[in-house]
């Protein structure tokens, strides 16, 4: 069996699949295959002590040995393998890594603006999933760490290209995403609020800053920073009209 046509889901919830059909795995071997989409490969000695470590050091190796035997039987030419080493096969798709090369390419890269502004819903969304969120292990919450800073960077980057090109409704959907990553991202916010007041929704956008405003004040006693009160500044101009812009408001009502 061709090792391409394997595809390994680590964002959001875990899958190994082929020709889109999804294949069940026991639990050792998921751990396996996941730990290898992470670190890309590893000594055995270290996979086993990283994946089992409350076991003793041969029962762990017992554990890889069963593990890996069982991988080779569901998805033969997956794992490669010798009397030292353990690593994916080349090239299986892995989406983690995908999603790694989007991010560095989107924030370190000077063609990032370019590639920001083409960037479609199937690319961007790789950033919107972080890394096996119902996994409690250590060796996954460090790669989650690891990727967290990238995607959210990658998803401001994208929001900022789309309300530069007036894709409103679309930078909205990418702020969202990165605040619901991070609640406390006071960066996204803003873009947020940007994108609602490219749209002329001043309402919307005077919203979103009361809920971060609050959200900061009630987690960490803060104030918003002076660049969120200078994004937002348009918007309480128009929330706020001058007294004789109410007169006229209250006017024009009466008739």
């Amino acid at each position: 069996m061709p090792a391409g046509e394997y595809h390994l889901h680590m964002l959001g919830e875990f899958g190994v699949f082929r020709s889109d059909r999804r294949i069940d795995l026991a639990s050792g071997s998921a751990r396996l295959i996941a730990f290898l989409g992470c670190r890309g490969r590893s000594s055995r000695e270290t996979t086993g002590e990283l994946l089992w470590p409350a076991l003793p050091e041969g029962r762990a190796r017992a554990n890889l040995r069963s593990a890996m035997w069982r991988l080779q039987r569901a998805c033969p030419g997956l794992l490669a393998s010798d009397n030292r080493l353990l690593a994916l096969a080349e090239p299986v798709r892995v989406d983690l890594l995908e999603a790694f090369a989007l991010g560095r390419g989107l924030i370190e890269s000077k063609a990032g603006v370019t590639k920001a502004a083409t960037i479609g819903y199937e690319e961007w969304s790789l950033l919107a999933h972080d890394v096996l969120p119902e996994w409690a292990e250590e060796w996954v919450l460090v790669e989650r760490e690891r990727f967290r800073q990238l995607r959210l960077h990658g998803l401001e980057q994208v929001a900022l290209a789309f309300i530069s090109q007036c894709r409103f409704p679309e930078a909205i959907e990418v702020a969202e995403t990165a605040i619901q990553a991070e609640p406390l991202r006071e960066s996204a916010y803003r873009l947020l609020i940007m994108a609602h007041q490219g749209e002329g929704n001043h309402g919307e956008a005077m919203r979103a800053y009361k809920r971060c405003s609050q959200l900061i004040y009630d987690e960490l006693g803060l104030a918003p920073t002076p660049l969120m009160e200078k994004v937002v500044v348009p918007s309480k101009a128009q929330t706020h009209p001058s007294s004789a812009v109410r007169g006229r408001l209250r006017l024009d009502h009466r008739v």
